[in-house]
C-alpha cells in the first residue's frame, strides 16, 4: 500500500518572546526555543522559556534544545514543553547511557535526537547509529540537521536516498521527523519533497537570512507559502 501523501509542517526555531509572536504571526506550526550563540542546538535559559510558553500560550506545540550530550550535566527541565532535542557533537564514549541520563531528566518532555549529517566534522556519531538510539529507546523523533552552521546545508553533507531510507525507518517506528541544516530557497524545496513530518528552520526566517539575525513574520509567511506550493510528498509511514 502506498504512503498517504502530506506537507510538511514548520517549526521556527526562537530565542525569545518576541521572536515567538512574530513566528507565530507568519504561521509557524512548532515553536522551537534555542539560544543560537551556544551552538546549533544551545539551550536557553529558564525565563526565556518560560517568556515563550507564556506568549505561545498553547497555541501551536513547543520544543526546547538541550544541547549536545558533551556540553554538561544533565539538568532537569521543569517547564512544560511537548518536545526537547538533543545533539551528539564531541559525544563521549557512553554517549548512549549520557542520552538517556539527559532525556530522564527532562520527562514528561518527549526526547527528540539530532542526527548529524555532518557528523564526521564535530565528533559525532553516525546518523545512521542515532537512528539506531532513537530506535531502540523509543525516542519521539528524529532531526536530521547540520552541526556547524557555516552556510552549508544538509544536502552538501548527505544525498536524498540516504535521507530518505531514514525517514522510512524512524517513520515506521512511529517517530516524528524533522529536517534542517541551511535549508533556504531550493533547498528547502528539496528538504519538503521529501516528505518529512516538519521542515525546521531559524536563518531562513530571520530577516537577514542569518540565524544570528531576528526571526520576521513576513519570511515565516514565505516559506509557509513556498512549502504549500510544493506537491505533496509521501510521508513515509508504514503500510
Amino acid at each position: 500500500m502506498n504512503a498517504p501523501a502530506h506537507t510538511p509542517k514548520l517549526l521556527v526555531s526562537v530565542r525569545d518572546a518576541d521572536e515567538a509572536a512574530d513566528a507565530l504571526e507568519g504561521g509557524a506550526q512548532l515553536i522551537d526555543i534555542k539560544e543560537p550563540s551556544r551552538g546549533p542546538l544551545g539551550r536557553a535559559d529558564d525565563s526565556v522559556v518560560r517568556e515563550i510558553i507564556a506568549v505561545v500560550g498553547g497555541r501551536a506545540p513547543i520544543s526546547a534544545a538541550l544541547g549536545d550530550v558533551a556540553d554538561a550535566d544533565p539538568v532537569p527541565l521543569t517547564l512544560p514543553v511537548h518536545f526537547v532535542k538533543l545533539g551528539l557533537a564531541h559525544a563521549p564514549s557512553d554517549w548512549n547511557a549520557q542520552l538517556v541520563r539527559h532525556f530522564n531528566a527532562t520527562s514528561p518532555a518527549r526526547p527528540i535526537v539530532a542526527a548529524y549529517a555532518d557528523h564526521a566534522r564535530v565528533a559525532a556519531p553516525s546518523p545512521l547509529a542515532a537512528l539506531q538510539w532513537a530506535w531502540t529507546h523509543g525516542a519521539a523523533g528524529l532531526l536530521i540537521d547540520t552541526a556547524v552552521k557555516d552556510g552549508r546545508g544538509l544536502f552538501d553533507h548527505v544525498d536524498e536516498p540516504t535521507i530518505i531510507e531514514m525517514l522510512r525507518a524512524a517513520r515506521a517506528a512511529g517517530m516524528l521527523t524533522a529536517l534542517a541544516g541551511a535549508l533556504h530557497g531550493t533547498a528547502l524545496e528539496r528538504a519538503a519533497a521529501l516528505g518529512p513530518d516538519y521542515i525546521a528552520v531559524r536563518g531562513a526566517a530571520c530577516a537577514d537570512g542569518a540565524r544570528a539575525g531576528r526571526i520576521d513574520a513576513q519570511r515565516v509567511r514565505e516559506l509557509r507559502q513556498v512549502m504549500q506550493a510544493q506537491p505533496s510528498a509521501p510521508s513515509h509511514r508504514a503500510g
